[in-house]
């Protein structure tokens, strides 16, 4: 059975629970490469609500000058708390993450973002048992329920 899927306030109780210092709002610019935003804990809410903006004409392909205000919203069911490994980590502070969609200022998604085209895709392909499944690599696999995994093409 589902969980219900996590709240802001749900991730913020986590955050403060493991003392996490920054947080890193993640996405993928329009070749599947990983980019991202981080911000430190006094900004913690402004991230949970999807209020953080980034500039769009910054990253390679997304958009011009004119039109670079871009806001990152939140997959809360992404959070995840990086381990720490060394003295490095330990000194620097705990470090999360949070996958995101790109929209624009008015809400509307960014038609230059890879995962919500994914999403759709999906959708249109829920009824035959198929669905989409969201991680850190940017990439998108359709199984079908009942079938076995196939090996991606080459």
């Amino acid at each position: 059975m589902k969980s219900a899927p996590p709240t802001p306030d749900d991730v913020l109780r986590q955050l403060q629970e493991a003392e996490v210092k920054f947080l890193r709002l993640q996405f993928t610019d329009i070749l599947g490469h990983t980019k991202n935003v981080e911000v430190p804990r006094t900004q913690f809410a402004k991230a949970l609500s999807g209020d953080v903006t980034f500039d769009g004409s910054a990253v390679q392909g997304f958009t011009r000058v004119e039109e670079s205000d871009m806001l990152l919203s939140p997959d809360l069911s992404t959070f995840l708390v990086y381990p720490q490994f060394g003295r490095d980590d330990r000194e620097r502070g705990r470090v999360a993450r949070l996958i995101c969609d790109v929209t624009l200022p008015g809400g509307e998604p960014f038609a230059g973002d890879p995962p919500p085209g994914a999403a759709g895709a999906g959708g249109a392909g829920a009824g035959a048992g198929a669905g989409h499944v969201r991680g850190h690599r940017a990439g998108v696999f359709f199984c079908s329920s009942g079938t076995r995994a196939a090996r991606p093409p080459p």
